[in-house]
């Protein structure tokens, strides 16, 4: 499970809201802890995987996302605008949460896979036609965490042709 790779949704503040789900949006935690530090959110998130987007409901995201971001070596994702309650509830309609800080988290969560699922669709693609599937947790890794680094480039860098 240490290699799986992840994306984390942040709602930051004195009671820290936060979920981790998979690539394909399988919800693997949502939880939300008081004076969470950065230190222990890392913590928390390396027993189920590699978090690769980090995820803000709000723009621009909080110093405390940005800092998470940074300190997993992981892309930010945040939404062009902030994004209205109505909104909000609508996204998270179907999914068990315990409180606003949860649900907030669930949003980031959401926008950070709707940022990069057109990247994820394209690195399965290529890598399906080269019949390389095997190889999409490196290429997502080289793509979503190396800065500027396209996915046809990535797939060269792996030698998978």
């Amino acid at each position: 499970m240490k290699d799986k790779l992840l994306i984390l949704g942040v709602d930051p503040g004195a009671k820290v809201g936060y979920v981790i789900m998979d690539l394909d949006g399988n919800v693997i935690k949502s939880a939300s802890r008081k004076n969470l530090s950065y230190e222990s959110l890392i913590k928390i998130t390396l027993n189920y995987g590699r978090v690769v987007v980090v995820g803000s409901d709000v723009s621009p995201a909080s110093s405390y996302v940005k800092k998470i971001s940074t300190m997993l070596g992981a892309m930010l994702a945040q939404p062009e605008d902030d994004i209205w309650t109505k909104h909000k509830n609508e996204m998270v309609k179907g999914y068990v949460l315990k409180d606003t800080h949860q649900k907030d988290a669930m949003v980031a969560a959401i926008v950070a896979l709707n940022h990069v699922k057109p990247v994820l669709n394209k690195i399965r693609r290529i890598l399906k036609k080269k019949n390389k599937l095997d190889k999409e947790n490196e290429v997502v890794k080289l793509t979503l965490t190396k800065r500027h680094l396209s996915v046809d480039r990535a797939v060269r860098m792996l030698e998978v042709d």
